[in-house]
């Protein structure tokens, strides 16, 4: 018995390693595309500004 726990807790590690970076770059691409979304916007929004100030 305690080694079938043993086993299940070695398979439940073992994906959780696999997930975590699976995850960890969803996570990352998802903040870099907003971000990138994000600068696209403001740089729009300053250029607007710079146009009127010109």
């Amino acid at each position: 018995m305690q080694i079938d726990a043993n086993r299940l807790q070695n398979r439940h590690f073992l994906s959780c390693l696999w997930i975590a970076p699976n995850i960890q770059r969803k996570i990352h691409g998802f903040l870099f595309e907003s971000l990138r979304i994000y600068i696209k916007q403001e740089s729009k929004i300053l250029t607007k500004h710079v146009d009127s100030y010109m």
